[in-house]
This record gives C-alpha cells, sequence and structure tokens, in this order.
C-alpha cells in the first residue's frame, strides 16, 4: 500500500498539517502555564484535534479518503467539515478561555495559546467551509446521475 504523502502539498490537505502545528504549539504553551480550573476545555479542545488531525492525516496517507462506506451522504468530506465545525466552535470558546487565563494568571504562555487557537479557528473554520462545499458537489452529483438513468414513465406503469 503505497503512502500518499504528496497529497500535503495541495490545497485543501496542507491545512492539516497546519493545524496539526499550532496544535501542537498550544500543547507546549499549555504545558508551560501554570494550571488554571477553566483550562480543562483548552485541554479537551487540544487533545481532540489531535487526535482528529492524526487520524485524518492517517487516512489521506494510505488513501482511504476514496472508500465508499454504505451510508448514503457519509463521506471523507462530510466528516471533515463536520470535525472541523466542532473544532472552530471549540477553538473559539479556548481563545477567550486564554486571555481570561492570562488576566487571573499574568503569564505570558496563555497570550501565546491564545493566538495559536485563533490560527487553529481560523483554519478549521476555513477548513468547514471548503469541505462543506465539496461535501454540497458530491451531493449534488450524485443526485444529477440519478436523474440520467431514471427514465420518466409519462403515466405508463
Amino acid at each position: 500500500m503505497p503512502l500518499h504523502v504528496t497529497r500535503f502539498a495541495q490545497f485543501p490537505y496542507y491545512f492539516k498539517l497546519i493545524t496539526l502545528f499550532f496544535t501542537l504549539t498550544t500543547l507546549i504553551a499549555l504545558s508551560g502555564a501554570p494550571p488554571l480550573g477553566g483550562s480543562s476545555l483548552i485541554w479537551f479542545t487540544v487533545i481532540i484535534a489531535l487526535i482528529m488531525d492524526l487520524l485524518l492525516i492517517v487516512i489521506l496517507i494510505f488513501d482511504l479518503d476514496r472508500v465508499e462506506l454504505p451510508i448514503r451522504g457519509l463521506n471523507y468530506n462530510s466528516m471533515e467539515s463536520a470535525c472541523s465545525l466542532a473544532l472552530s466552535i471549540f477553538y473559539f470558546i479556548s481563545i477567550w478561555l486564554c486571555f481570561n487565563g492570562e488576566e487571573f494568571t499574568e503569564n505570558g504562555w496563555f497570550y501565546l495559546a491564545a493566538l495559536a487557537c485563533f490560527v487553529n479557528f481560523v483554519v478549521y473554520a476555513a477548513d468547514f467551509v471548503i469541505y462543506l462545499r465539496m461535501w454540497m458537489a458530491d451531493q449534488r452529483a450524485a443526485r444529477a446521475d440519478a436523474a440520467t438513468y431514471e427514465y420518466p414513465s409519462y403515466g405508463s406503469p
């Protein structure tokens, strides 16, 4: 089974490497900051983003995104857009939690974490829009193909 690592040089796929880099940046910044009670949601977001990024990178490397699933409408594009929407919402909340963490602890690591959360929010939001458009195009193409093969009966059974 060949590895398709050259895909990450193409347009929508290099977002995975960018989000992985800034997720690791957030992880390092939170490790340097003192523990705070409200930072558990930030940690949850970072761990879920890390798991989802690695899972989606493995799917792309082994070219498993082209596999047909038995559930109609569930494909890689729908999975990617759902994950991106959820993570962009979590990262948006994490931005404000990082800024509040800096106010309470007077620690500069939270500024770095907030910057990394902001970049991840923007990238995940763009990723959501791109993959939602791809998924909608796939759905329209599936409907158009069905109209080609279904002949009208014009009143006959």
